[in-house]
């Protein structure tokens, strides 16, 4: 997992949210500034178990601070070869439903009056492969969050586990995207804590990430929560099973 349970002393980095203390590390970018990064933080219960095929639903509360400081782990899928050989290569669970957060420790720029902008990144993979962990850390810390902006990356259920449909109860469909909006409303209500505008969040995706931005905005479930940027691709008719 990428959270576990530890003393502050330890920690360089620590905020309280709804479900507890969590723990992270103080990245230097520039002389005299930080980024604090909490990876692996969890955002939803473990969709093990009768909690498999269900909808995400929300963490218990925790004692004593999660230890916040790696990639937790991808959710089930082939692996790629390439993969072997990347620095952040992460094993696979079921348990995946975590987020990592990029926070700058400085103040707001005066023209973010309401705290810092939000971009939160849906990784790409045709809804079948990849994670967050694809995508790093440091560089995230030095290329984005340097321009005064908190950046918020996502896992989410793939492939059977996520996209698959029984038309019943027995499998409601879509719950990769239900997680995501799952995150999105937790990043919306948690951000303030980390000094992010929670009316002020854009989320970006690349591939089939770029497609489920376009989805996030259809939802009823997230609309009117964000804003959109895609790296690439939008909604494809192929992705549909009926014409209506």
């Amino acid at each position: 997992m990428g959270c576990g349970q530890s003393h502050a002393a330890s920690i360089p980095a620590v905020v309280e949210i709804k479900s507890g203390k969590i723990g992270g590390r103080s990245v230097l970018i520039t002389e005299n500034r930080y980024v604090n990064v909490f990876m692996g933080v969890p955002y939803a219960k473990p969709p093990v178990g009768d909690l498999r095929f269900r909808e995400p639903q929300e963490t218990d509360k925790w004692e004593g601070i999660r230890r916040c400081l790696r990639h937790s782990p991808k959710a089930p899928q082939k692996e790629m070869i390439v993969e072997r050989f990347i620095a952040n290569h992460v094993p696979s669970s079921e348990d995946c439903l975590y987020l990592n957060i990029f926070a700058p420790t400085w103040s707001p720029p005066e023209k973010q009056a309401n705290g810092f902008a939000v971009m939160v990144f849906i990784h790409g993979g045709a809804f079948a492969v990849h994670s967050s962990s694809f995508y790093g850390d440091i560089g995230i810390c030095r290329s984005l969050c340097a321009k005064d902006i908190i950046v918020v990356t996502v896992q989410y259920r793939l492939g059977i586990l996520g996209f698959a449909a029984t038309g019943d109860d027995s499998c409601p469909a879509n719950l990769g995207l239900r997680d995501q909006a799952f995150a999105l409303r937790w990043i919306k209500e948690q951000i303030p804590i980390f000094k992010g505008d929670p009316d002020n969040i854009t989320v970006a995706g690349q591939s089939a990430g770029g497609v489920c931005t376009d989805l996030l905005m259809l939802s009823p479930f997230s609309r009117g929560d964000l804003s959109v940027l895609q790296f690439s691709f939008s909604v494809q008719l192929r992705y549909f099973k009926h014409d209506d």
